[in-house]
């Protein structure tokens, strides 16, 4: 891949193999390869261009046999699909700093099926998992979604209007990466069970709502975050295959969970604040197990309220490997809110590529079902709280988030697809409304109880360190020194980037400068891992001495202490110097004497104390 620069001009990074191909540099700035699949891939861009351009797939292999590649090479769902192939990812997909919005990506899927998509939404979650959003050209309702931890990837890309549903899978190992396009009949999904209606507020509970409203301040039209964590089961993180392989499953959930919010209007953000593995075995009764998530001090989970408080999650989500429901929750039944039952479970084997995460989500923050479904309908928190179904303009059937997929749940008996919108009257999807402003606006019971949610735990970040000092020598290293200290139980890190996250620099007292530019400190709790909102930061001009040349002492200046070094060296022409370093260093010419010519070397290049050396005085 080619890299940007910072002067606008043209710049070159490549990944793969050194193999020569014919290819042709399009207007467009894409690369048309004339003999296959990708091999190497080079990008041509300039960086005063809207973005970079890369291809998802830099190799790949067409379909094969399956037989010899081992049971644990291949996950399931690719047995299941309609054609797959090997491919090879591009690697820039899990670099940040690489990636920007605007940047776009051809989807090299298939031969015949290629498509071009522009990143809208580039995230690094507590995790230190990569997720790229992008949006289809041409295809407004298309989508990809790709997450990345260790090398590992998983994605989903979706054309609604072609009516494609591909995948990108790991293989059980990690060790290689599928793409399939999925055939939903055969695809393992179940639906979720019915929310479940927490009792009636107890007096204490009721109590701390009530200092909770005190301190919520929110219009329904301002964002909100709500924090959320995911714990999981030994059995689910057996299943995925390690622990880069959950921490993209909950990355991709996360993302959907995203992308719902963002097409609907909600004006809310959800971010992962802290996943882990807890001890529990399943009951089989996904509804035992949600009031064992939820219960305190029942020797089922427990270590998981403690985390809660400890990270400051407003939501809790359990991922379990079961096969009697997609997923259960709490329905939230009071507007004042029920942080206690702010719980749910999704079934980890459908958890990346579903919606049922958000689903389960949505009813945490009061939304509900369809009012027509024949299980447990809608309204839920409000009138308008349920789910919507419509028929586009293109004749197809389509429903929201929180409604229920099949036809069997409705009288018509008609089965729609679910689509990553909650219901809103004001949006459509397909040229018709997603929801109905009396009967299904999920989305408007986001907005009016968002606020409330993300109070459920609130977050106290540490304040953001005092800008550093730097030492003021002119030549060499600078030393960057933070002003004061870090209070207890927090950390102040160096980086490298604006208010970055990174903690390879270390936490020092001072830190070595070896470059001009911008340094900066940051402060992170060390118990939430939170981060300041700000950072502390410092600009130096560093100047190296030269590794040769008259500079003798290497103090960035052409002195008189530089002529007393070359003095006590001056051998004569034709008679060697002494072999000392310096007297090496003071043979200009490198004839192995010390003479008349490298005097006037010296000579020329003399600037007096003070007065920075000439970098091309040689």
């Amino acid at each position: 891949m080619f890299r940007k620069n910072r002067s606008g001009e043209l710049g070159s990074y490549c990944y793969g193999e050194n193999r020569i191909m014919q290819v042709e540099l399009l207007t467009r700035k894409q690369i048309r390869v004339r003999t296959g699949w990708v091999l190497l891939v080079c990008v041509w861009f300039s960086a005063s261009t809207l973005g970079a351009d890369y291809l998802l797939f830099t190799e790949g292999d067409p379909q094969k046999d399956l037989s010899n590649l081992g049971e644990r090479s291949i996950p399931e769902v690719v047995w299941s699909g309609k054609r797959w192939r090997e491919v090879r990812l591009a690697p820039v997909l899990g670099d940040p700093e690489m990636l920007s919005k605007d940047d776009t990506i051809t989807l090299n899927l298939f031969e015949d099926s290629v498509y071009t998509a522009a990143i809208d939404s580039l995230t690094v979650n507590v995790n230190g998992t990569v997720t790229v959003r992008a949006r289809l050209e041409n295809y407004p309702l298309g989508y990809v979604l790709i997450s990345t931890t260790d090398n590992r990837s998983l994605g989903s890309i979706r054309i609604p209007e072609q009516g494609q549903h591909y995948l990108i899978e790991s293989g059980l190992d990690g060790s290689n990466h599928y793409l399939v396009e999925a055939d939903r009949a055969t695809m393992d999904e179940l639906e979720s069970a019915p929310p479940v209606i927490p009792p009636q507020t107890t007096k204490e509970e009721a109590d701390l709502l009530f200092g909770l409203q005190d301190t919520v301040v929110g219009d329904p039209l301002e964002t909100a975050n709500i924090d959320v964590m995911i714990v999981y089961t030994p059995a689910a993180l057996q299943w995925v295959g390690g622990g880069s392989g959950m921490a993209n499953i909950i990355a991709q959930a996360m993302a959907k969970a995203h992308l719902a919010l963002d097409n609907s209007a909600t004006i809310t953000t959800m971010t992962i604040v802290h996943s882990a593995e807890v001890d529990y075995v399943e009951s089989g009764n996904s509804s035992v197990d949600l009031n064992r998530l939820h219960a305190t001090n029942d020797g089922h989970m427990d270590v998981v309220h403690t985390w809660r408080n400890q990270y400051s999650a407003d939501l809790v989500a359990l991922f379990t490997k079961v096969d009697d429901t997609g997923g259960i929750s709490y329905l939230l039944s009071s507007s004042s809110g029920q942080p206690s039952y702010a719980f749910s479970i999704t079934r980890v084997q459908q958890a990346s590529w579903s919606y049922t995460l958000i689903h389960e989500l949505g009813h945490n923050l009061g939304c509900h079902h369809h009012k027509l479904q024949s299980v447990q309908p809608g309204p839920g928190l409000f009138s308008y709280s349920a789910g919507w179904r419509w028929t586009g303009d293109n004749m197809n059937k389509y429903c929201s988030i929180m409604t229920y997929e099949a036809g069997q749940y409705f009288v018509d008996g008609v089965r729609h697809t679910r689509v990553a919108h909650f219901s809103n009257p004001s949006i459509n999807h397909y040229g018709v409304a997603t929801g109905h402003a009396a009967d299904g606006d999920n989305a408007r019971t986001i907005r009016e109880i968002k606020h409330v949610v993300a109070a459920y735990r609130n977050v106290v970040l540490p304040v953001a360190p005092p800008s550093p000092t730097a030492s003021t020598n002119y030549c060499g290293d600078k030393t960057l020194t933070r002003a004061g200290s870090p209070p207890a139980g927090v950390t102040w890190y160096w980086q490298g980037t604006v208010c970055g996250t990174q903690t390879a620099l270390g936490s020092g007292a001072t830190f070595t400068a070896a470059a001009s530019g911008t340094y900066y400190i940051r402060a992170q709790d060390n118990t939430s891992a939170q981060w300041s909102a700000g950072c502390g930061a410092v600009s130096v001009t560093v100047v190296q001495p030269l590794e040769e040349g008259p500079d003798l002492n290497r103090d960035c200046y052409v002195d008189q202490s530089d002529f007393a070094l070359f003095r006590d060296c001056l051998s004569g022409q034709g008679i060697p110097h002494d072999g000392s370093d310096i007297c090496h260093q003071a043979d200009f010419d490198g004839d192995s004497d010390v003479d008349l010519e490298d005097y006037g070397v010296l000579q020329r290049c003399y600037r007096g104390p003070e007065i920075p050396a000439d970098p091309d005085c040689q």
